[in-house]
């Protein structure tokens, strides 16, 4: 990194606006981040009741049948949006699936 590196340079934004920036700060804003409330409580609410709701799976495989199972997190099967999630532990699931 040489001298003119550390150089501060006009860059011109998407509006034309020009302004200066230091490359000390180039990816770093000064503004503090806006904090968003939901903007619906029901919604919210019940989104996070079917999360907490949703089944956890650990799929253990035995044998060829459980490649079966795999298929159903794929986008075209696609579990998840069923709220149903694969855990690596009995501890952290609420089903225990066994195939093959």
């Amino acid at each position: 990194m040489n001298k003119k590196d550390l150089d501060k340079r006009i860059v011109t934004g998407p509006d034309g606006k020009q302004f200066e920036v230091d490359p000390m700060q180039d990816y770093f804003c000064q503004d503090k981040p806006i904090v968003h409330q939901p903007a619906n409580k029901v919604i919210e609410k019940f989104m996070n009741w079917a999360r907490a709701e949703s089944l956890w799976i650990l799929g253990f495989g035995t044998g060829c049948g459980a490649i079966e199972t795999r298929p159903l997190m794929t986008p075209r099967f696609d579990a998840y949006r069923y709220g149903i999630q694969w855990r690596p532990t009995p501890r952290q699931s609420n089903v225990f699936v066994i195939s093959g």
